[in-house]
C-alpha cells in the first residue's frame, strides 16, 4: 500500500517537472524564431526530430533483444497517437489553428507518411528501403526549409549572438529534460504493462505508441496554453516524421520482416483516411476548426476499438 503511494507521489512530481521542462522549450522557442525570423512552423518540424529520441531508444532495445515487432508497432502506432489522438485533442482545446491552406507545404509531409508502407507491401523493409526513406527525409525537409519565409531581423551586433545561444541552450537543456523526464514516467508505467500478456506489435501499438509520445503530447498541451499553436501542430507533424525516419535508420542497420496482416493492412487504411482528412481539413477555410479535432479523435477511437475487437475475437 505504501509502495503505491509513493509511486502515485512520484508520478505527480515527474508530471510536475515535465510541465516545467516544456514550458521552459516552448517559451525559448517562440523567442528564438521571433529574433531570427524563422516560421515557429519549421522549427516545430525540427522539434519533431528531437522529441522522437524515446521511439529511437525503445527501437533500438527491440532490436537489440530480437524484437523488431514493437519497434513497428510502436512506430507505427505513434503516428495514429500523433495526428488522431493528440492533435484531435489540441485541437478541440484550441478551438482552431490557423494554416496558409497552401497544399504544397502540406502534401509532401502527409505523403512522407506513407513511403515506408509502400515499401513493406513485398513483406520486408530491407537496407535500400531505409536509404529511400532517409534521403526522402531529408529532401522533404529541404523543401520545407525552402519554402518558409525569412522575417526581416535586426540584432544588436554585440549581444545578439550571445543571447541566441543562450536562447538555444535553453532549448535544449528543455527538451533534453522532457525526454529524461518522460521515460522515468514510461519506466514507472512498464512495471504494471509487464504484467499483462499482450501480443508485441499490439503492444508497441497502442501502448508504447503513447508512452513514447509524451513529450509531443506535454508539448503539444503547453503550446495551447502558451498560446504557441503553429509549434503544437508542426511538432506533431514533424514527429510522425520521424518516426518513419526511425524505421529507414534501422533498415539499414537489420531487414524487417513486415507481417502483411489484419493488423497492417488496418493501419494502412484508418491512415489513409487521416491523411486525407488532414489535407482536405489543411485547405478548407485555411484553418483547423475544433469540429475536426472530433473528426480526428474520433478516426483514431475506431482505429483502436477494431484493433482491439481483432485482438480480442480472432
Amino acid at each position: 500500500m505504501l509502495i503505491n503511494f509513493l509511486v502515485i507521489v512520484a508520478l505527480l512530481v515527474l508530471f510536475y517537472f515535465l510541465g516545467k521542462a516544456a514550458d521552459l522549450t516552448i517559451t525559448n522557442v517562440k523567442i528564438v524564431a521571433d529574433k531570427l525570423g524563422i516560421k515557429i512552423f519549421f522549427i516545430g518540424i525540427i522539434l519533431g526530430f528531437i522529441t522522437t529520441l524515446p521511439e529511437m531508444a525503445v527501437g533500438i532495445n527491440a532490436l537489440m533483444s530480437d524484437l523488431p515487432a514493437i519497434t513497428l508497432g510502436n512506430l507505427f502506432g505513434g503516428i495514429m497517437v500523433l495526428l488522431g489522438l493528440i492533435l484531435g485533442v489540441n485541437l478541440i482545446l484550441h478551438r482552431k489553428i490557423e494554416t496558409d491552406g497552401d497544399i504544397k507545404n502540406f502534401a509532401p509531409i502527409v505523403g512522407y507518411l506513407f513511403l515506408p508502407l509502400i515499401l513493406s507491401l513485398d513483406g520486408k523493409l530491407s537496407f535500400w528501403d531505409g536509404v529511400i526513406i532517409i534521403i526522402a527525409y531529408l529532401s522533404v525537409i529541404y523543401y520545407l526549409y525552402l519554402q518558409q519565409k525569412h522575417l526581416a531581423l535586426h540584432v544588436d551586433v554585440e549581444t545578439g549572438e550571445k543571447k541566441n545561444l543562450k536562447y538555444l541552450f535553453l532549448i535544449l537543456v528543455g527538451i533534453v529534460s522532457v525526454i529524461i523526464i518522460s521515460d522515468l514516467i514510461i519506466r514507472v508505467a512498464e512495471i504494471i504493462l509487464d504484467q499483462l500478456a499482450i501480443p508485441a506489435f499490439i503492444l508497441g501499438l497502442l501502448v508504447f505508441a503513447i508512452g513514447t509520445n509524451l513529450p509531443e503530447i506535454t508539448l503539444a498541451l503547453k503550446s495551447w496554453r502558451r498560446k504557441v499553436k503553429d509549434l503544437s501542430m508542426s511538432n506533431l507533424l514533424g514527429s510522425s516524421m520521424s518516426n518513419m525516419l526511425l524505421l529507414g535508420v534501422f533498415a539499414t542497420f537489420k531487414t524487417f520482416n513486415v507481417n502483411l496482416n489484419f493488423s497492417f493492412f488496418l493501419f494502412f487504411f484508418f491512415l489513409a483516411v487521416l491523411a486525407c482528412l488532414l489535407v482536405v481539413f489543411y485547405k478548407t477555410g485555411k484553418e483547423f476548426s475544433r469540429k475536426e479535432g472530433f473528426v480526428l479523435l474520433l478516426v483514431y477511437g475506431l482505429f483502436v476499438i477494431v484493433e482491439l475487437f481483432f485482438l480480442m475475437f480472432y
